[in-house]
C-alpha cells in the first residue's frame, strides 16, 4: 500500500457522545468542496482503496475525509447501524464546520461495503450531498445474505452476527436487515443532484456482489417508466452478459480501456456496467467530481 498522505484525528459522534476516528486532510483554502470516501465491507478507516482518488483531491486542493463508522461489517455497530450512518453524518458536519469546507459541494463514493453505504446515506441523508457515486455496492442486505450463503462467501455470517440472527427465517433478523438495507430509502426524484452507480459484470461470479444489487437500486431511484426490465437484470446477473434488444456496448473514455456493457440514464441517476468484477475504476470517479465542479 502506498503511504498515507492523510492524517488521522477524532470527531464527535453524536449516537453515543463517544469519540470516532477518522483520516482525512483538510484543504489549504477555504470553502473548497469534500469527498468523503466510504470503506470497504471488511475494512476500517484506514485503508487505503482507491490512492489515485486521494492523491487527485490533494493535488486538486479539495478537503478529504475518511470516516470509520464502526468498522468492519461484523461489528456490532456497523453495517448500516443507526451509530454508522450517524458517524458518517456527524463526520460531514465538522468538517464543514470546522475545515471551512463547502456544504454546496459534498461529494460521497465508496466501492463494496463503501458502495452500500454510500447508497444508504444517499436515500437516508440526501441533503448531505451534491452527488454521490456508489461502486460495486450492496443495495438489500437480506437479498445478499441469500446470495452470499450460496456462494459460501462467508459475509452472510457476518449479516447474522449484527441482524441477530437469520433475516431469511427470524422476523426480528429480518427488520434489521430491511433497516440497514439502501433499498428501504432510496426513492424516485430523490433529491440529490447527481447519483453514479456501477459495477463490473462479472461481479458475482468473480466477485462478491452480484450486479442486480447496482441494478435495482437504479430501479428503486427512477420512475416506473425508467425501470430496467426484471428479466434482462436476471440475464445480466446470471450470465454476465446483456440481452441482444439492448444496445450495443461501446467505449467512454473515462473507464479507460473498460467496455461499458450497459448504461442507462434517468434524470439524475445513471447505472453503467462495465467490463471487470468487483472493482472502483478510479479515473471515472475522478471524471465525475471533475464534472460535478465544472
Amino acid at each position: 500500500m502506498a503511504e498515507l498522505l492523510t492524517e488521522d484525528f477524532l470527531y464527535p459522534a453524536s449516537y453515543d457522545q463517544t469519540q470516532q476516528p477518522a483520516r482525512g486532510l483538510a484543504a489549504k483554502n477555504p470553502n473548497r468542496p469534500l469527498l468523503v470516501i466510504l470503506h470497504p465491507w471488511s475494512w476500517g478507516y484506514r485503508h487505503q482503496n482507491s490512492p489515485a482518488v486521494e492523491q487527485w483531491c490533494i493535488e486538486n486542493d479539495w478537503n478529504l475525509v475518511h470516516p470509520h463508522f464502526r468498522g468492519p461489517s461484523w461489528e456490532p455497530l456497523s453495517c448500516g447501524h443507526d451509530a454508522a450512518v450517524q458517524d458518517i453524518v456527524d463526520v460531514v458536519k465538522y468538517v464543514q464546520a470546522t475545515w471551512n469546507a463547502d456544504a454546496t459541494n459534498t461529494f460521497c463514493t465508496g466501492s463494496s461495503g463503501g458502495g452500500y453505504h454510500t447508497m444508504l446515506l444517499t436515500g437516508r441523508h440526501p441533503e448531505l450531498w451534491k452527488g454521490t457515486s456508489a461502486w460495486c455496492g450492496i443495495s438489500d442486505i437480506k437479498a445478499w445474505h441469500a446470495e452470499s450463503r450460496l456462494r459460501k462467501y462467508g459475509y452472510n455470517n457476518h449479516i447474522e452476527t449484527v441482524c441477530g440472527g437469520d433475516p431469511q427465517i427470524d422476523a426480528a433478523a429480518e427488520a434489521s436487515a430491511v433497516h440497514r438495507s439502501a433499498l428501504t430509502y432510496l426513492q424516485p426524484n430523490n433529491p440529490v443532484p447527481s447519483i453514479e452507480i456501477a459495477a463490473g459484470i462479472h461481479d458475482g461470479h468473480a466477485g462478491s456482489v452480484p450486479i442486480s444489487q447496482s441494478l435495482n437500486a437504479f430501479n428503486a431511484l427512477v420512475l416506473p417508466e425508467a425501470r430496467i426490465a426484471q428479466n434482462d437484470i436476471d440475464m445480466m446477473t446470471e450470465f454476465e452478459k446483456v440481452p441482444a434488444h439492448l444496445p450495443e456496448p461501446f467505449m467512454d473514455p473515462d473507464f479507460g480501456p473498460k467496455t461499458i456493457h450497459f448504461r442507462k440514464q434517468s434524470d439524475n441517476v445513471r447505472v453503467t456496467i462495465f467490463e471487470g468484477g468487483h472493482e472502483m475504476v478510479q479515473s471515472a470517479v475522478i471524471a465525475w467530481l471533475k464534472r460535478m465542479t465544472e
